[in-house]
């Protein structure tokens, strides 16, 4: 039993304690507020017009209303930009900039609250801009594609659910992200699994309900719409799973030659622009899953997308986007048993190697080499330059956006 003095000395301790912690909280919202803000401000002076076929097919589906494109369709993603159209009364090119911009800025500070919390990482500002500078992340943002909800997403349900210890509210999470990325949901529900299994059934149930009944508000309405356009009724990710086979050419589809290795070399390439000088130490913190629960938890929740990666197909390294986050931060896993100086040395260096490569790499664009061509093709076209040097009057002519003062190709 505690003495009357000791009960005397706890209660004095107890503002100590609050004050304390009202102050690291402070400090870690101000820290993720300059974070975001940085990361607004390069993604803004980075902004550049659609980059790749599927943002021009976004921007169509925005403006017809029609609001799928391919398969999965992504519904959720093109109704959030009709949205943003109307309510701030701007293109429909402009309105997905400003949606993947904000899906960047928010992400870097949710990204910095989570390692914040974790004790092994003694520098988590310099690993969270290392998050922000990583070419892949970077490049999400600028383009009109949705690879940058989930450099939001991704962090935000490792947050919640390892993090924060609540499983219903990270189902909530997962579901919304799946919703944007289907693809990058898939890939997660391993995890989703693994870390089921640490929060009674009860919750389970809940969690799952919830994700069911989000999955069927925006898979029943894509497949309604490709129905209406004379597509198959099953669209969704089963149709998106068969279209995707058609292209696959890695280990696993039966090819052992040099198309494989040519996945393979892709899936590796992507790896590099999503963690840069950090990618030996991703691969390093992985061996450790065994004894660590920490580097157990982020290799599950990237291996499935990067085993299909590396063996089934790939075609652009910002596929590896989701796995952006939990590849940091097994490298800092890693990392963990060395002196806080040198995990500081070690982000440094890759933030300064990011960002040399995003402001200054230029594309080729000369007729060279193959070695060029695999550089123009695999690494530079990610770069800053390559962004703002993209004006192909052929993809504007093939897409029939010759005319949109949106689309930075003018047709000759």
């Amino acid at each position: 039993m505690p003495t009357r003095m000791q009960n005397a000395e706890l209660s004095a301790e107890a503002p100590r304690r609050i004050e304390e912690f009202r102050r690291t909280a402070k400090a870690s919202w101000l820290r993720a507020s300059i974070l975001a803000l940085v990361t607004l401000v390069l993604r803004i002076v980075s902004a550049s017009g659609p980059y790749f076929a599927d943002a021009f097919r976004h921007i169509r589906a925005i403006q017809s209303g029609l609001l799928v494109v391919h398969p999965p369709g992504y519904l959720v993603f093109n109704s959030t930009g009709f949205l943003l159209v109307h309510l701030l009364r701007v293109s429909a090119a402009n309105a997905l900039q400003i949606l993947n911009i904000t899906f960047s800025a928010a992400g870097a500070a949710v990204f910095y609250l989570l390692v914040s919390r974790m004790n092994a990482i003694a520098s988590p500002f310099w690993l969270s801009l290392a998050y922000i500078c990583s070419p892949v992340v970077w490049f999400s943002a600028d383009v009109h594609s949705s690879y940058a909800s989930v450099t939001f997403f991704a962090p935000l349900l490792i947050l919640v659910v390892d993090g924060e210890q609540s499983f219903v509210w990270g189902c909530l999470v997962w579901a919304v992200m799946t919703a944007f990325r289907p693809s990058d949901g898939v890939f997660v529900l391993p995890w989703m699994a693994f870390e089921a299994f640490r929060f009674p059934w009860k919750k389970w149930l809940a969690g799952a309900a919830i994700a069911a009944s989000l999955t069927a508000a925006w898979w029943i309405p894509t497949s309604i719409r490709y129905s209406a356009l004379g597509g198959p009724p099953s669209s969704g990710l089963l149709y998106s799973g068969d279209q995707v086979h058609g292209l696959a050419q890695g280990l696993l589809t039966g090819h052992f030659g040099i198309h494989a290795l040519i996945n393979a070399f892709h899936a590796v390439s992507g790896m590099i622009m999503t963690w840069g000088l950090l990618t030996p130490l991703v691969c390093l913190g992985a061996t450790k899953a065994i004894r660590d629960a920490t580097a157990r938890s982020m290799t599950i929740f990237l291996a499935p997308g990067v085993l299909f990666f590396v063996l089934y197909y790939v075609a652009d390294a910002p596929y590896f986007a989701y796995t952006a986050a939990a590849g940091m931060i097994l490298a800092s896993v890693f990392l963990a048993k060395w002196s806080s100086t040198k995990q500081r040395a070690s982000f440094v260096a890759a933030v300064c190697a990011s960002l040399f490569f995003m402001i200054a790499a230029r594309p080729f664009n000369t007729k060279g080499s193959k070695t060029i061509a695999v550089a123009d093709a695999y690494f530079l076209k990610y770069s800053v330059p390559a962004l703002k040097q993209e004006n192909d009057p052929r993809l504007a002519g093939l897409l029939g956006a010759c005319n949109d003062p949106d689309v930075r190709g003018v047709c000759r």
